[in-house]
């Protein structure tokens, strides 16, 4: 997961330790299921999700509604295989 600096200070957490974080442990207040059956058909068909918009609250600003909006894509390994973790280089 990545996220632009800006972002970076109503979070409260580092980019480089959200590596691995489902999306409900960085933004609770968001409907993070919804946001993650969206993620089904990308792992499923590789059609990306580009600048979908969400509405919800973050963990360091949690007061206050926030507007976000996020891209996903599949990764797939060198071999083809799904996944971006171990067996080399992803593509």
């Amino acid at each position: 997961m990545r996220y632009s600096l800006a972002a970076g200070d109503l979070l409260g957490v580092p980019s480089d330790a959200l590596l691995g974080w489902p999306f409900a442990g960085v933004a609770p207040g968001f409907d993070a299921r919804a946001i993650e059956r969206e993620l089904i058909p990308i792992r499923d068909t590789g059609e990306a999700v580009v600048e979908r918009e969400v509405r919800g609250r973050l963990l360091g600003n949690s007061d206050h509604e926030h507007v976000m909006s996020y891209s996903a894509f599949r990764m797939n390994r060198a071999s083809g295989r799904l996944g971006s973790g171990g067996g080399g280089p992803t593509t």
